[in-house]
């Protein structure tokens, strides 16, 4: 029963969130973001790497998906009462079976981003997480971007895990393959962490 309850309080958390938040809008500053990321990593008692990201998607209700999709398309979330006599869940994220563990992790946060700052409670939402120019750098896909980032490749942690790696004098590559290992995220994802953090 206390399980239950416990469920069902972190499938609502969010909305809190979102009140608590003015619902997000015009919400783009950096630390912020971070604090959001790491908000989330304690309500769901995230102490360790790499983020059991899937478990948290599955905790608010999203039923996960592995489909062959376009190149330049990383994956897609989806909100409909439809979807539950379909496929299980009324919540739905597909992610590119084509794409690398790392890639899939980050898309999987991505969207979870989206369904936190992006969706406001209707019945129904849906976004595409896709990787031309004009959407990787809008305002709400880099604010998402950040959130996953945030979440997967916390702050302190990222940047003790960086400077051990530089004090035992390996070179930006092996730091960026090391910590990728570590955190399960792209060498991309790395090497832009780094240079968001000011570690560069």
């Amino acid at each position: 029963m206390y399980k239950k309850s416990r469920e069902v309080i972190k499938m609502c958390v969010f909305d809190a969130m979102r009140k608590k938040n003015n619902y997000f809008k015009d919400f783009y500053d950096a630390d912020k973001i971070e604090e959001i990321a790491a908000e989330i990593r304690e309500m769901f008692e995230l102490k360790e790497t790499p983020t059991q990201i899937a478990n948290i998607l599955n905790k608010v209700g999203f039923k996960i998906f592995s489909l062959d999709m376009d190149d330049n398309l990383s994956g897609r979330i989806g909100i409909a009462k439809e979807f539950e006599k379909m496929l299980g869940s009324r919540k739905i994220l597909q992610i590119n079976s084509k794409d690398n563990r790392g890639h899939q992790r980050f898309t999987m946060a991505h969207e979870l981003g989206h369904y936190i700052f992006d969706y406001n409670g209707h019945e129904e939402y849906a976004n595409a997480y896709s990787l031309a120019e004009d959407d990787v750098n809008s305002p709400g896909e880099m604010r998402v971007n950040r959130f996953a980032a945030a979440l997967l490749m916390p702050k302190n942690i990222f940047i003790d895990k960086y400077i051990a790696r530089k004090t035992l004098g390996l070179d930006e590559v092996s730091i960026c393959k090391s910590l990728a290992e570590e955190f399960e995220v792209s060498e991309t994802a790395v090497s832009k962490r780094i240079v968001e953090l000011g570690l560069n």
